[in-house]
């Protein structure tokens, strides 16, 4: 399976594992020692752990798969304004090897820009982004079909950015064992529980 390319998102995005996932029920209760606090321009500051944000049994419900298989881990380069979490599982149905990136990412300049995540999604729907190591091809987005956010999506990368609100973008990032339908159907369903379980906790 190959690699994801590593994004230069404001300093942060190599694919490493790291940390440990607590079994949460299907709407997930953040617990307030899996949360990252005074880090992010929101207006309680909260930086979420993704890990933290989809239950194990949710993803094997999406994914339609037994969560046991499911592997969690932190990424260790997220940094002062980015969260990431990478899951990971080898299907016995198929033979084939999954991983997908999640990631939560906060306004790194507050008060400077009015709506940080609608300029930064404008930001990859025009002029894209350069992928690693693939001499620096551009990364082209388009708008994901099928969510109200505002999202900008690559179809042949699978790697979807949306927006929670004016300081917040999220992403999924899918590895190249996904099939394209497949990955669309994945992505709709992730957006979904993601948005929901986030928007709980930053009320």
């Amino acid at each position: 399976m190959k690699k994801f390319p590593l994004v230069l998102i404001f300093g942060l995005l190599s694919i490493v594992f790291g940390c440990k996932n607590d079994k949460n029920t299907d709407d997930i209760s953040v617990n307030e020692e899996n949360v990252d606090k005074g880090i992010s321009s929101s207006s309680k500051g909260l930086l979420f752990d993704p890990c933290s944000l989809i239950s194990l049994e949710k993803l094997g419900e999406i994914f339609v798969i037994d969560p046991k298989i499911l592997a969690l881990k932190k990424d260790q380069y997220s940094g002062d304004f980015s969260r990431s979490c990478n899951i990971k599982w080898s299907d016995p149905a198929d033979g084939a090897t999954y991983s997908m990136l999640i990631i939560m990412e906060a306004n790194p300049v507050p008060g400077e820009i009015d709506d940080w995540a609608s300029s930064y999604l404008s930001s990859r729907l025009q002029n894209g982004e350069k992928s690693f190591p693939d001499n620096g091809k551009p990364i082209k987005y388009v708008k994901f079909e099928g969510i109200d956010s505002e999202s900008a999506y690559n179809v042949q990368s699978k790697k979807l950015y949306w927006k929670i609100n004016k300081d917040y973008v999220m992403a999924v990032f899918m590895s190249d064992s996904f099939k394209p339908d497949k990955a669309i159907q994945y992505l709709t369903n992730l957006h979904e529980v993601l948005t929901k379980n986030i928007l709980k906790k930053l009320k």
